[in-house]
């Protein structure tokens, strides 16, 4: 069977067209309209299953967009606006993208033939949403905002951490205890044009640290590479992770080479979860209290909802949690 993106490269247009087409809703000219069903009818391509539905005329529902349920940001997330939609009278409609942009523009259409009331996205990509996807929304009175990394091309409301004030925070810490050769571990695979790594890149370039270590968990050799920069001549003395899971994959290589943690290396995490605590030694790590933006992020959604005035008629409304930095036992001045 046909999948929808390789009918829109055989159709000459975008995946989104192609959606809009198959649904029957959205500006697609007729003659475009019926070259994708007479494409989609030889090819033997249908919509996704989450397309296929209808809503009722009285359906009262918010959409949830989201990577998946794994991450504690996402199921923190999802418990967030349940617990809110339950309250305020609304079906809530959860639509997961797992990382890919695509999905998320197809989850967003789906949402707005479900004629939902309001969108709250955690993309957890990090190309932006486009003007024309929010503008659509706007267009329908749909309200939508932002959780977390979700870089957009026009300005939205937006709840997050504040990753410019965590990577400092990071730096700061591991700096004052005497570091300077630091790595940075993170999901590089998109680029660091966003969120967490391209926060690290400023406070590394806000340190004069210009020959920091950026290393891509998102690669099939990653512990390979992480690895052998632990072996090398002159390794980092300290490795700042992306989430605590990444951490301790850094504290297993570095006891799996005989590496003594803090006295060989330094390890500091962020998120602060109960793995830390499960570590050996603690965890030092980033608090960026998952739980608490989550909370502010379903807050702000639902305040919106109560507003009579058009989404494209107000001031977009940023949020921004603090870090903290929590100190245990995996960090201590690098070896003389």
């Amino acid at each position: 069977m046909t999948t929808m993106k390789q009918l829109a490269q055989l159709a000459g247009v975008s995946s989104t067209t192609v959606f809009r087409a198959l649904r029957n809703t959205g500006r697609v000219s007729a003659d475009t309209r019926r070259r994708i069903l007479e494409l989609a009818s030889l090819y033997q391509c249908d919509l996704p299953p989450y397309a296929q539905r209808s809503a009722p005329a009285d359906f009262n529902a918010v959409a949830c967009i989201l990577p998946g349920l794994l991450a504690d940001s996402d199921s923190s997330l999802v418990a967030a606006v349940s617990e809110r939609a339950l309250s305020h009278g609304y079906t809530l409609a959860i639509l997961q993208t797992h990382n890919q942009l695509v999905h998320v523009q197809r989850a967003l259409l789906a949402a707005c033939d479900l004629k939902v009331r309001g969108v709250l996205v955690h993309s957890g990509f990090y190309e932006p949403i486009t003007r024309e996807a929010i503008w659509d929304l706007w267009s329908r009175g749909i309200t939508l905002v932002a959780a977390d990394v979700t870089p957009t091309e026009i300005p939205v409301d937006r709840v997050s951490v504040d990753y410019d004030a965590l990577a400092l925070m990071s730096l700061e810490y591991l700096t004052r205890i005497g570091h300077r050769k630091i790595a940075f571990i993170g999901c590089l695979s998109h680029g660091i044009v966003a969120g967490h790594p391209l926060a690290m890149q400023k406070a590394f370039r806000h340190y004069g640290l210009h020959e920091a270590l950026f290393l891509d968990r998102e690669q099939p050799t990653y512990i390979e590479t992480l690895t052998a920069m632990l072996k090398s001549v002159n390794p980092p003395t300290a490795i700042i992770a992306m989430s605590d899971t990444d951490a301790y994959k850094v504290v297993k290589a570095a006891s799996d080479l005989q590496l003594r943690i803090p006295r060989d290396l330094s390890v500091l995490g962020c998120d602060n979860t109960d793995l830390c605590e499960l570590c050996t030694p603690p965890l030092t790590s980033i608090d960026t209290g998952i739980s608490s933006w989550s909370a502010d992020a379903a807050e702000v959604f639902f305040q919106r909802l109560k507003e009579a005035t058009n989404p494209a008629e107000r001031e977009p409304r940023t949020v921004l949690y603090q870090p903290k930095l929590i100190i245990r036992q995996s960090c201590a001045p690098p070896k003389r």
